[in-house]
């Protein structure tokens, strides 16, 4: 009996330990970061997070996307935050609202009018400029 108890349990341990999602712990770290205002902290945790985004569930793409891009962002990182921002948005739409914040996602919308303006702003400016002879 007690050999079958082992191996049951050593059964279970194997087909349940996988079933944490990719990022999952690092991601609850980087809202915690972000959220003390340690974007620095937040930056560096997305570099690393970078490399377990293929194995990422959905919830935990769209977090880590609107945190790291909002962490760009108020880092001046403004390229990287347009990027990231813009895919937390496309991947928030298609998932499910309960899995961001309504604060988070306001703030995403503010960064992103933001940036887009800037964006605009300096293609304008391009356009605007003389040509060289």
């Amino acid at each position: 009996m007690r050999p079958l108890v082992l191996v049951l349990s050593l059964l279970i341990l194997t087909l349940t330990a996988g079933c944490g999602a990719a990022g999952s712990v690092e991601i609850k770290k980087t809202i915690r970061d972000y959220d003390a205002e340690n974007y620095k902290s937040v930056s560096k945790r997305c570099a690393g997070l970078k490399k377990k985004e293929a194995s990422m569930n959905a919830k935990t793409q769209v977090n880590f996307r609107m945190y790291c891009g909002l962490a760009y962002w108020r880092l001046g990182k403004l390229d990287s935050a347009y990027r990231y921002l813009q895919v937390a948005e496309k991947f928030y739409k298609e998932g499910d609202p309960s899995w961001v914040s309504e604060q988070t996602v306001t703030e995403m919308r503010t960064a992103l009018d933001q940036l887009e303006k800037a964006k605009r702003d300096k293609d304008d400016a391009e356009e605007d400029a003389p040509l060289d002879d």
